[in-house]
């Protein structure tokens, strides 16, 4: 009797050293908080309570995909609509444009479609054109752009270079470039007359060569005023200028064959391309499908 009476003693001495001997630390671990006030349970719950909201809000932005428009970008043109120069490889201001539309509240993705091509000029784009080899992505589009007439010129220049004491062979080919630069976006509006239509301008890369002023300033000026004379006429068309970004090199636009800008050049075009947007109203012009006003508010 005493051997069992010791028996057990003895284990309920065990059990309770066990209890004793447990690390503090180690409890923390699993210790659950019982809140011994009404205000700290209401507390608690409400904490309970945010966490949980927070953790949906968290999983739905992540799963929901963006609202907006799914764009097509069509941009025809030369080496600036190609991004010649452009060491980022982000097809130039196209790409960059592109991407910042999709931060844009009315736009879910842009898909661009680049047809720029290093070294076209007018004539020949007008001959693609008229043998339909953008015909299926002209129809289709919802954005569309034109870089055209900087190689025009420089056909020129490289034909009568030690003959140019005057600007006649320019003005000459200045009249055949007006008759094709209508022809081209009379082709592209009998295709899709509705899609708003970019019309970049271009510059004058000789300013880098001498700081007087010469003849080809002129000039530049008359082929610029061609095509915004284009974009006036269009009412779904907006001119975007860039002549005056790259007068010289002293915030380095241009790439290292100082004709084509560099990555910096092209950012500044984009930028460009965007206040001309908003100044021309795009968003009137694509019935609301492209806007970007909130974000140009938040900015």
């Amino acid at each position: 009797m005493r051997k069992w009476l010791s028996s057990i003693i003895c284990s309920c001495f065990v059990l309770t050293g066990c209890s004793v001997t447990i690390d503090p630390a180690a409890e923390d671990l699993n210790l659950t908080y019982y809140p011994e006030t009404f205000n700290e349970w209401q507390q608690l719950q409400q904490q309970q309570e945010r966490e949980k909201a927070q953790k949906e809000q968290e999983a739905e932005m992540v799963d929901e995909p963006k609202e907006g428009e799914e764009l097509l970008y069509v941009a025809l043109g030369d080496s600036l609509t190609r991004g010649i120069g452009d060491k980022e490889k982000r097809y130039g201001w196209t790409g960059r444009l592109a991407d910042e539309m999709e931060k844009w509240p009315s736009v879910a993705h842009v898909e661009l479609d680049n047809r720029g091509k290093n070294g076209r000029r007018s004539d020949q784009l007008l001959k693609l054109l008229k043998k339909g080899h953008y015909d299926e992505q002209l129809v289709e589009a919802d954005l569309l752009s034109i870089s055209i007439g900087g190689n025009d010129v420089m056909k020129v220049i490289k034909k009568d270079l030690f003959q140019l004491s005057t600007t006649t062979p320019l003005e000459k080919e200045l009249e055949k470039y007006r008759e094709r630069y209508r022809d081209i976006v009379a082709y592209i509006r009998a295709l899709n007359p509705d899609a708003p239509l970019i019309i970049l301008g271009f510059y004058n890369p000789f300013t880098l060569i001498t700081d007087e002023e010469n003849d080809f300033n002129g000039i530049m000026d008359r082929f610029n005023a061609v095509m915004e004379a284009q974009a006036i006429e269009d009412v779904n068309a907006c001119f975007v200028p860039v002549d005056d970004l790259f007068l010289t090199n002293d915030d380095l636009v241009y790439h290292t064959d100082y004709f084509h800008p560099n990555a910096q050049g092209y950012d500044n075009m984009t930028n460009r391309a965007i206040v001309s947007l908003q100044q021309c109203n795009i968003e009137a012009m694509s019935n609301g499908q492209i806007g970007f006003e909130e974000v140009m508010q938040s900015e």
